[in-house]
C-alpha cells in the first residue's frame, strides 16, 4: 500500500512537471491517468478528486475543452465530498475557462468572481494569480478592457511578488549552506589542530 500511495504522489508530480514546466502536456496528463490508477488501487477518492482537478486544467490550458470537460464534470459531482480549499479557487477558475468557451459569458463572469473571491480567504496565492490571468482573458474577449487591464495587472502583481519570494528562498538556502560550509571548515580546522597538538604531546611524551 506504501508503494502505491508513494507512485500516485510520484506520477502526479511528474504530470505536474510535464504539463505546467517542460509544456509537454499529452505526457504530463498520460502521468496524471498513472496517478489516478493507482489512487484507485488503494481506495483514496480524494487524490482521485485532486488529479482530476489538474487533468482538466491541464486539457483546458491547450484549449482542449471537450476533452477536460469530463474531468471536471467528475470534480462538479465530487465537490462537496472531497473539495477543500487547496482545489477551491481551481474549480471555480476551470469553470469559468469551461463556461467562456462555451460563449455562456454569464456563468463564466459568476464562477471567475467566486474564483477571486475564494482566493482573498486562501494561501493558494499562484492558483489566484492564474484566476487573475483566465479573468482578463475574458473581460479582453467580452471588451471589458479597463477591468481586464485590472487584472493582468494583479496577475502580474502576485507572481512577481512569489517569484521574489522564491528567489529569497533560494538565496537564504544557499546563504544557509556557505554559512554550513564555512562551519564545516572550521569544524575540521579544529579536529586538525587538535589531532596536530595530540600528536606533538605523543612526542614529547616519547622524548620525556
Amino acid at each position: 500500500k506504501e508503494d502505491d500511495t508513494l507512485k500516485y504522489r510520484l506520477y502526479n508530480n511528474l504530470g505536474n512537471i510535464y504539463c505546467f514546466e517542460k509544456k509537454q502536456f499529452d505526457k504530463g496528463i498520460s502521468y496524471y491517468k498513472k496517478s489516478i490508477a493507482y489512487s484507485l488501487k488503494i481506495n483514496d477518492m480524494s487524490q482521485v478528486y485532486f488529479t482530476n482537478v489538474n487533468i482538466a486544467w491541464a486539457y483546458f490550458d491547450i484549449d482542449k475543452f471537450e476533452e477536460g470537460y469530463p474531468y471536471l464534470k467528475f470534480v462538479g459531482n465530487n465537490i462537496e465530498r472531497y473539495g477543500d480549499k487547496s482545489t477551491e479557487i481551481a474549480v471555480y477558475m476551470l469553470n469559468g475557462m469551461y463556461f467562456n468557451h462555451r460563449n455562456d459569458y454569464d456563468k463564466a463572469n459568476s464562477f471567475f468572481v467566486k474564483a477571486i473571491k475564494a482566493g482573498k480567504n486562501n494561501d493558494e496565492r499562484s492558483d489566484l494569480s492564474f484566476a487573475h490571468l483566465e479573468y482578463a482573458k475574458f473581460l479582453t474577449k467580452v471588451k471589458r478592457y479597463e477591468e481586464a487591464y485590472k487584472n493582468l495587472a494583479l496577475h502580474n502583481k502576485i507572481t512577481e511578488a512569489l517569484y521574489n519570494e522564491e528567489k529569497l528562498k533560494k538565496a537564504s538556502t544557499a546563504g544557509f549552506n556557505l554559512e554550513l560550509d564555512e562551519y564545516k571548515r572550521q569544524i575540521d580546522k579544529i579536529e586538525n589542530e587538535k589531532d596536530s597538538q595530540y600528536q606533538s604531546l605523543k612526542k614529547s611524551r616519547i622524548i620525556v
